[in-house]
C-alpha cells in the first residue's frame, strides 16, 4: 500500500499538471454543473456499455534530465476501448456524455469543458448519425506534440485492436491535422468535424482511452508522458506511408530548427546564434512553413539537429537512432522531449542550459541566448 506522503505527492503533481494546462490551453478547470462518473459506475447504470481492456497498467522511470534533479517515474494506466450505444459527443475536445455525465477516465489532465461550450452545443439541434462513430478528439489537440502522440495515439489504439467504425469524430482545422489523417490513410468522407457548435448522437460511440493517463511519484513539472508502444506505432505507421509515396526531398543533414515564428519562448538573438551554426554548414528550417511530410522527412534524413525545447522537436520520433540531438533549454524546465528521445532509442541527445530555469509563468520567457555557450558547444560537435 502506498504511503500517505506518496499519495500527497501524486495529488500535488496532478494539481501542477492541471495548472500548467490551464495556463497554456483553451480549456478550464471548472466542472460547474456537469456530473463526472467513473466507467464502472456508468456500466452499473447502463449494462449496454462495453469495456475492452487493451494494454495493462505498467510502471515507468526515465533517466533524469541532466540539467535538473527532478525524478520522473510513475505508472501508465490501463488503456481500453469503450463501446457506448446511443452515446453523445460534443466540442472540439471530444467530450463524451453518458447519462448526462462526463466520464472520469476520459478527462484529460483533470480539466473540464467551459460552461459556454455545452451551452453553445445545446442551442442547436442534435445531429443524429447512424452507424459507429469513433471519437479521438480530446483536449490538448491544438498542440502539435499532443496531436501526434496522443490524438493519433488513440487512432493507433483503434487500429491495434482491429476496431472498425463508420465515422471518425476529430477536429481538422489546422493543416497538420488534415495532413496527418490523410497520411494515416483516413478517408475524408468518414470524418465528422468536431466543433463547439453542436452535439452528435450516434447509434454507437467507440471511444479509445486516453493514451497518456498517468500517476506520478514526484513533481512532473510540465512533463507530458506517453507510453513507448504508442510512440513506436505512430512512428512506424507514418514513416511506412511516407516511404510508399516515394518523395525525393533534398534536405541538409545538419539542421537548425528556428523558433522565430513561435508564439512564445523566442530566441531574441536567433540570427546571431544561427550565424555560428551556419559557419559549421548548418541550414535553418522553419517547421511552420513545411508540410508534415516534409518535417518527418527532414528529421528522418538528418545527422545532427539543433533546436530549442518546443513542439517542433516532437518530430525526433522519426529520427534514425544514430542522429545527434542538441536541445537548447531556455527558462522552461520540461523534459518531455528528453523522455521522448529515450523511448525512440536515440543515444546522442544532449541538453544545453542557456539560462536559469524560471518556474513562474511556466517558464514562458523569450531568451537572449549567450553566444559563449553556443561557441563552447560548437567546439564539441563532431
Amino acid at each position: 500500500m502506498q504511503s500517505k506522503s506518496g499519495v500527497e505527492k501524486i495529488i500535488h503533481a496532478l494539481i501542477v499538471c492541471s495548472l500548467s494546462t490551464i495556463a497554456q490551453s483553451r480549456i478550464y478547470a471548472n466542472s460547474w454543473q456537469l456530473n463526472v462518473s467513473a466507467i464502472s459506475d456508468l456500466m452499473k447504470i447502463n449494462d449496454q456499455i462495453s469495456y475492452v481492456p487493451f494494454y495493462p497498467a505498467f510502471p515507468f522511470e526515465y533517466e533524469k534530465l541532466p540539467l535538473t534533479n527532478d525524478h520522473y517515474k510513475g505508472f501508465f494506466h490501463e488503456t481500453f476501448i469503450l463501446t457506448i450505444p446511443q452515446g453523445q459527443v460534443f466540442g472540439l475536445d471530444g467530450w463524451v456524455i453518458v447519462n448526462d455525465s462526463l466520464i472520469n477516465e476520459l478527462i484529460w489532465q483533470r480539466v473540464y469543458p467551459a460552461e459556454v461550450a455545452l451551452q453553445r452545443a445545446k442551442e442547436n439541434p442534435v445531429i443524429i448519425k447512424e452507424g459507429r462513430i469513433a471519437v479521438i478528439a480530446q483536449s490538448g489537440y491544438n498542440y502539435y506534440y499532443h496531436w501526434i502522440v496522443e490524438v493519433l495515439g488513440r487512432l493507433a489504439l483503434l487500429e491495434m485492436q482491429g476496431v472498425e467504425y463508420d465515422f471518425l469524430y476529430v477536429p481538422i482545422h489546422a493543416p497538420y491535422m488534415k495532413e496527418t489523417l490523410q497520411l494515416w490513410g483516413i478517408d475524408s468522407s468518414k470524418i465528422i468535424i468536431a466543433t463547439d457548435d453542436y452535439m452528435v448522437s450516434a447509434d454507437t460511440l467507440i471511444v479509445p482511452s486516453l493514451v497518456a493517463n498517468v500517476s506520478v511519484d514526484g513533481c512532473p513539472r510540465l512533463v507530458h508522458y506517453i507510453p513507448s508502444y504508442i510512440v513506436h506505432y505512430v512512428r512506424a505507421k507514418l514513416l511506412r506511408n511516407i516511404e510508399q509515396q516515394k518523395h525525393d526531398y533534398q534536405f541538409n543533414k545538419k539542421v537548425f530548427i528556428s523558433r522565430q515564428d513561435a508564439s512564445m519562448r523566442k530566441v531574441i538573438n536567433e540570427d546571431e546564434v544561427f550565424a555560428l551554426f551556419e559557419a559549421q554548414d548548418f541550414v535553418r528550417y522553419h517547421l511552420t512553413k513545411m508540410s508534415v511530410i516534409e518535417q518527418i522527412a527532414l528529421f528522418n534524413n538528418a545527422e545532427i539537429i539543433v533546436g530549442s525545447l518546443g513542439s517542433g522537436l516532437t518530430n525526433l520520433i522519426f529520427c534514425n537512432p544514430d542522429v545527434q540531438i542538441i536541445e537548447l533549454y531556455q527558462a522552461r524546465r520540461d523534459c518531455t522531449i528528453w523522455n521522448l528521445s529515450q523511448m525512440v532509442g536515440l543515444q546522442h541527445h544532449r541538453c544545453i542550459k542557456t539560462t536559469d530555469f524560471i518556474d513562474q509563468y511556466e517558464g514562458q520567457y523569450d531568451t537572449l541566448m549567450p553566444l559563449d555557450v553556443i561557441e563552447e558547444l560548437l567546439t564539441t560537435l563532431h
